[in-house]
């Protein structure tokens, strides 16, 4: 989803999470440092070249990341490589996503277009 898409993608009852919400994650599986590993899905290709390889999570919690990558205009990038998730924080015409990395441990805050297509998930309110 666009950014703006995604910001009313979720079903009654529920919402886009703002970094607040995503960073109480993070510290609810052990910090960000390792949240990548906890939330990625054991059972996909998470590689560089793809490949099964050891990139993959734990997936500790049922979270269950996949490595979606993103879609810029009518082309798909990444795949395989980033699982990347919309906050609701914007800066000027970009905004804040989570991304969990291919071989990295970490889940990190990325700043991209408005205008990239990415994953979103959804909380309960």
């Amino acid at each position: 989803y666009a950014w703006i898409d995604a910001m009313n993608v979720c079903p009654q009852g529920w919402h886009l999470p703002d970094t607040t919400e995503w960073n109480k994650l993070f510290t609810t599986v052990g910090g960000s440092n390792i949240a990548g590993t906890k939330l990625k899905a054991t059972s996909t290709l998470w590689s560089s070249n793809g490949s099964v390889t050891n990139g993959g999570g734990t997936d500790d919690y049922g979270f269950g990341a996949l490595p979606a990558g993103f879609k810029k205009g009518s082309s798909f990038f990444d795949l395989t490589l980033y699982g990347n998730f919309w906050t609701t924080a914007k800066i000027n015409n970009d905004a804040y996503h989570v991304t969990v990395f291919y071989k990295r441990n970490s889940a990190e805050y990325i700043i991209d277009s408005q205008n990239f297509a990415l994953s979103v998930r959804c909380i309960k309110n």
